[in-house]
């Protein structure tokens, strides 16, 4: 056989594949315009929870974790892009703070936490 016949089936099989991985991706931006790429659909329902703390502040994930709730902590002494981002909540840079669906809370506050939980 030619090869512009095979090239052409490895174009079209490339090409039909190529549509099945795109059906695939999903790509959203969060409340505060970052962009997000998955293989999955964004859970509407989802809580999303950010930390940002040190090594030494623990009660707020420590409020989280015993009650089985993910959240991603970002440590200040360590991540200087987080330290960054930290600045739009706590201009003076006073940790804890947790982002519970873009809503800051500042300090280790538990009844907070749970109004921003069930508000969710």
């Amino acid at each position: 056989m030619k090869p512009a016949f095979w090239c052409t089936v490895v174009i079209l099989g490339l090409l039909a594949t190529s549509t099945v991985w795109a059906d695939a991706i999903y790509k959203w931006v969060d409340k505060e315009g970052g962009g997000h790429y998955a293989d999955r659909a964004p859970d509407k329902d989802r809580v999303e929870i950010e930390i940002y703390t040190t090594s030494w502040c623990r009660d707020a994930k420590r409020y989280f974790r015993s009650r089985g709730i993910a959240f991603k902590a970002y440590d200040m002494e360590k991540d200087r892009q987080a330290a960054r981002r930290l600045k739009r909540y706590s201009p003076g840079g006073g940790v804890p703070v947790t982002v519970i669906n873009a809503q800051p809370i500042m300090g280790y506050a538990p009844a907070a936490f749970a109004r921003a939980l069930q508000a969710s």
